[in-house]
């Protein structure tokens, strides 16, 4: 029995470690032999290593280690895609993986890496609506964003212009109260709509 398999057996026969922190020390306490495997799918423990690499950034996640938590996602969902599962649309565990990483990239404003994430699962599990939600957040905040900006301008602009011209003037203000209760909305909208998602992020 190689030292992985031990390792292995050892964290899912010890129930305490579905506590994210705990689950955090005991990979951390076996970093070195963990990482230091052969990960190469020829390998017979590339299986094991890849659940206890996807439990270990779930639970940074969990654990609102998100720094930490992102390159772990990315190592795990990549060992989903160089393994010999055929149809991962079919495996929960990577499921899970490209969602946690699509919400941490969210919460870190990465909207572009984190819309991929969320497009995929969109297209592959249309059933559920947590997906759309997160991916029509993203492009709600786009366009809030341009009507921050419209406003903006909107007000310099009115400034600028001579008080003579006080049509333009007063169109201008008209303007930017308009896009900027537009934008309000807009992010009072978003707030609704991350409380849906965080409510399934719990579920």
């Amino acid at each position: 029995m190689t030292d992985i398999k031990i390792l292995y057996d050892k964290i899912y026969s010890d129930k305490s470690t579905k506590d994210p922190k705990l689950f955090i020390d005991f990979y951390e306490r076996n970093k070195n032999l963990i990482e230091g495997a052969d990960s190469s799918t020829s390998n017979t423990d590339y299986d094991d290593i890849m659940r206890i690499t996807s439990d270990y950034a779930l639970s940074l996640s969990q654990y609102g280690s998100s720094r930490k938590a992102i390159p772990y996602l990315d190592k795990a969902i990549q060992l989903f895609k160089d393994s010999s599962l055929t149809d991962l649309t079919k495996v929960y565990m990577y499921e899970i993986l490209v969602w946690t990483r699509g919400v941490e990239n969210y919460d870190r404003k990465k909207y572009s890496i984190a819309k991929s994430d969320f497009q995929y699962l969109v297209e592959n599990y249309p059933e559920n609506d947590k997906w759309l939600l997160a991916s029509r957040t993203i492009q709600l905040k786009k366009f809030v964003n341009y009507l921050w900006m419209a406003t903006l301008i909107c007000f310099v602009w009115e400034t600028m212009v001579n008080v003579e011209d006080e049509k333009i003037k007063t169109n201008l203000f008209i303007a930017a109260i308009v896009f900027f209760g537009i934008g309000i909305t807009g992010e009072i909208a978003i707030v609704f709509i991350k409380s849906r998602i965080k409510r399934h992020v719990q579920k």
